[in-house]
């Protein structure tokens, strides 16, 4: 049985956006690497990460890593958040109000299911508006499958409540990693694709959107042809039956460098992993609309880029730009500690109509 953990960051949160209608907001998605507790949950391998295993992971670096992440939070949208924040690897409801607890003046209402990795890794939600319904969780693997059996990641379905009448669904994703067969990340796609149709079919312009860490490549096949996605008129034409979706990367095609979420230290190469991808309902002008040239992977220099190169404790040097991964070095007492996460946060801006 799926568990479903909310908390509610502080009494008066948006109870619906009736005073944000006609408005703006802004979803981002932040891979928060390894935001995990200090307590071993029985059943998962997050023994790493506990004060006697691997890590030393303490109660003092889950403060700093928190306090990093928090810094970086309150950098998107002009120091206020995003309205909307969906957190590939966090670990579970503690974790996560960990780090709401640094952000309790932005109000967030925090949502998380635990899902079934074994790792114990979940996709959480911080944001402004309630939830219109439950939540629920789309299984990706499959028992059935002798090469798709292992206990994944799920597809998260969440729909908030924008205004009284105006809902929005939100997919959170965090496909296979890349070291896993391409085809992993295909059936994922497959699956998400399904999810998406099957509301496509009630309401070709429902409000839908995909977000997360995809590790996959725009134009992967995964993205590009298992999901399937093209240009904005292409999406605005495709049907239920056959649907295309537009993926914000294909908006302003940029080289990886300029584009790029993740930096491979030991290839020195960059990936762009996280994406933000939606139905033809944000393209029509009703509910509510993607603002054009609002998508943006956010570069914080001194917080979680450097402007010249870091070096890491494991020898791999972060160039200028790229995301420096939460470091620390010392010991507890004496601990120093510097970047955020191995993934830089993308943000795009919403109009509500």
């Amino acid at each position: 049985m799926q568990k479903l953990s909310i908390s509610l960051a502080i009494v008066f949160l948006l109870s619906s956006a009736s005073s944000f209608a006609g408005a703006k907001f802004v979803l981002a998605a932040f891979n928060v690497e390894n935001l995990f507790d200090t307590i071993h949950d029985p059943g998962k391998n997050d023994q790493e990460y506990t004060p006697e295993g691997k890590r030393n992971w303490t109660p003092e670096k889950l403060d700093k890593k928190v306090t990093q992440l928090a810094k970086q939070i309150r950098a998107i949208n002009n120091g206020r958040g995003p309205d909307i924040l969906v957190m590939p690897e966090t670990e579970n409801i503690r974790a996560l109000n960990a780090l709401n607890a640094k952000l309790r003046d932005l109000n967030y209402n925090a949502i998380l299911l635990e899902g079934p990795d074994q790792r114990g890794i979940d996709v959480a939600m911080l944001s402004r508006f309630k939830l219109a319904r439950k939540p629920m969780m789309v299984q990706v693997s499959d028992p059935s499958n002798p090469i798709w059996a292992k206990p994944t990641r799920p597809i998260y379905n969440i729909v908030l409540q924008i205004t009284p009448t105006t809902n929005l669904g939100i997919l959170m994703n965090h496909w296979p990693a890349r070291m896993a067969p391409a085809q992993f990340r295909c059936l994922a796609a497959e699956k998400l694709k399904k999810v998406f149709q099957a509301y496509l079919k009630k309401d070709p312009n429902i409000d839908y959107i995909a977000i997360g860490d995809l590790n996959d490549e725009p134009r992967d096949p995964s993205i590009k042809s298992c999901l399937g996605t093209g240009s904005m008129q292409q999406v605005v034409n495709s049907t239920p039956e056959n649907p295309l979706f537009f993926n914000l990367h294909e908006e302003r095609p940029l080289a990886p460098e300029k584009s790029g979420t993740y930096f491979y230290g030991t290839k020195k190469t960059w990936n762009t992993l996280d994406h933000i991808i939606f139905s033809r309902g944000l393209l029509d002008n009703k509910n509510i609309r993607y603002v054009a040239n609002t998508f943006t992977r956010i570069q914080t220099p001194g917080l979680n880029v450097s402007t010249s190169p870091v070096t890491l404790p494991n020898g791999k040097v972060i160039p200028p730009g790229a995301p420096v991964p939460f470091t620390t070095t010392g010991q507890n007492g004496n601990l120093d500690y510097y970047g955020v996460s191995d993934h830089l946060p993308i943000a795009a801006v919403f109009e509500v109509l």
